[in-house]
C-alpha cells in the first residue's frame, strides 16, 4: 500500500504503534472555548513571515511527496492537481535507492531524491513506505551519535548515516549550492538528522538554507534539542493539527512509554523532544506559529480520532496528501488570513480529517 497516502493496513499498523507511545491527556483549562488574548502585532508578524515563506513550504511539500515515486514516470508521486509540473521546473531530479546489509546480515533499503538547479539543491527523503521502514520507526531506543555527540533515535540515525555516506561517496553535493532538506514522516526525521550532519561539516557558512518537515516524529533527547540553537532557526516543522505522529515517541522503551509513563507519571515524556520551529496547520487555511514551543494536543483524543478514521477507511491526517491540501489552503486569493491562536479551543479550529484527495 502506498506510503504517501498512509491508508488501510499501513495506517492501522501506525496507529497501533503510536498507541504504545501515548501518555495520558490532562483536562482542558476552565476557559476552554474562550480565545486567548493575543496582541495584533504578533499575529501580523506571523502572517507576514508565512506570506514570504509559503511558496517554499508548498514546494517542499511537493518534493517530500515526490520522494515516494517508484519510477521515472512518477508512479506513487504527487498528482498534477497537488503539485503542477512547473513547480519542479529547472530542477534535475535524481531518485536514489540505497540498499545495504547490516552486521547481522539483514537487508535494508531506503530512497531519497536530489533535485539540483543553478543555485540550489533539494534533498528529500521518503517516509514510511515498506515493512523495513516500519521496523525502523519502531527502533526507538536512543543511540549515541559520534558525529553530533548526542543521543538520537537509533532507527532514524541508521537511515541518515546511510544517505550521508551515499551523498559523499557519489559526489552528489554541488559546491557553492545552497542545500534545502525536506521529508514527510520518517523522511522528515531523517532529513533533520541529515541536515545536522551537513551543518556540523560547515557550521560557519549558509550552505544549509533550511529544513522543512511534514508530520515529523521526534528525533532527539533533551540535550540534542538544545545543542544547536542557530541551526534550529533554520528548521520549520509543519504539523497537521490532527496528526498524532509529531507527538511521538515519548520515551525510548515501548513498554515504559505505554504503561509506566501512562499510569505512574510521564517519566519518559521528557526524553524525546522536538528541535526547531513549528507551523500548526488548522482548518480552512487557519494556522498558528508557536515558535519553538509545542502546542498541547491531547494524545488520547488524537488516538481515538485516528482509529475512527481508519475504521471508516479514510485517509488519516498524517498522509502527505493531507499536508499538501492544508498547505495549499493557507493561501486564499493570494493572501493569508491572520494567524489563529488555537489555545483553549483546538477542537473548534481542527476538524477530525482534513478534506482533500
Amino acid at each position: 500500500m502506498p506510503g504517501r497516502r498512509f491508508t488501510g493496513r499501513s495506517a492501522m499498523f501506525g496507529a497501533v504503534t503510536l498507541l504504545t507511545a501515548c501518555a495520558p491527556a490532562s483536562m482542558p483549562p476552565p476557559s476552554a472555548g474562550v480565545p486567548p488574548v493575543t496582541p495584533v502585532a504578533e499575529t501580523q508578524a506571523m502572517q507576514a513571515e508565512l506570506q514570504a515563506r509559503w511558496p517554499t513550504i508548498r514546494q517542499m511539500a511537493c518534493f517530500s511527496s515526490k520522494a515516494y515515486e517508484t519510477d521515472s514516470g512518477g508512479a506513487n508521486g504527487p498528482t498534477e492537481a497537488e503539485c503542477p509540473a512547473p513547480m519542479f521546473a529547472g530542477f534535475d531530479v535524481q531518485l536514489r535507492d540505497v540498499s545495504w546489509t547490516d552486521g547481522a546480515g539483514r537487508a535494508h533499503s531506503t530512497q531519497y531524491l536530489v533535485a539540483t538547479n543553478a543555485t540550489e539543491q533539494v534533498i528529500a527523503v521518503r517516509g514510511t513506505n515498506t515493512d523495513d521502514d516500519k521496523r525502523i520507526d519502531l527502533q526507538i531506543n536512543k543511540s549515541w551519535d559520534a558525529k553530533l555527540q548526542v543521543s538520537v533515535h537509533s532507527g532514524f540515525q541508521l537511515y541518515a548515516q546511510v544517505i550521508y555516506r551515499d551523498l559523499h561517496d557519489r559526489n552528489l553535493l554541488q559546491p557553492g549550492h545552497q542545500i534545502v532538506l525536506t521529508g514527510h514522516s520518517l523522511g522528515g526525521a531523517v532529513a533533520l538528522l541529515l541536515g545536522l550532519y551537513l551543518y556540523v561539516d560547515h557550521p560557519d557558512d549558509r550552505t544549509i538554507a533550511g529544513v522543512y518537515t511534514f508530520g515529523q516524529p521526534r528525533v532527539f533527547d533533551n540535550f540534542g534539542t538544545t545543542s544547536w540553537p542557530k541551526f534550529a532557526d533554520r528548521v520549520l516543522r509543519m504539523v497537521d493539527c490532527d496528526d498524532i505522529v509529531p507527538t511521538v515517541p515519548t520515551g525510548d522503551d515501548l513498554v515504559n512509554s505505554a504503561f509506566a509513563g501512562t499510569y505512574f507519571g510521564n517519566r519518559e515524556g521528557a526524553e524525546y523532544q522536538h528541535l526547531g520551529r513549528q507551523l500548526i496547520l488548522l482548518d480552512y487555511g487557519q494556522y498558528w506559529v508557536p515558535r519553538s514551543i509545542d502546542l498541547f494536543r491531547p494524545r488520547k483524543l488524537l488516538v481515538d480520532q485516528t482509529l475512527e478514521v481508519i475504521f471508516a477507511k479514510q485517509q488519516i491526517d498524517h498522509a502527505i496528501a493531507k499536508y499538501i491540501y492544508r498547505v495549499q489552503a493557507l493561501k486564499t486569493q493570494g493572501q493569508l488570513m491572520r494567524a489563529t491562536n488555537p489555545a483553549n479551543r483546538l477542537q473548534q479550529v481542527c476538524s477530525q480529517v482534513a478534506p482533500g484527495s
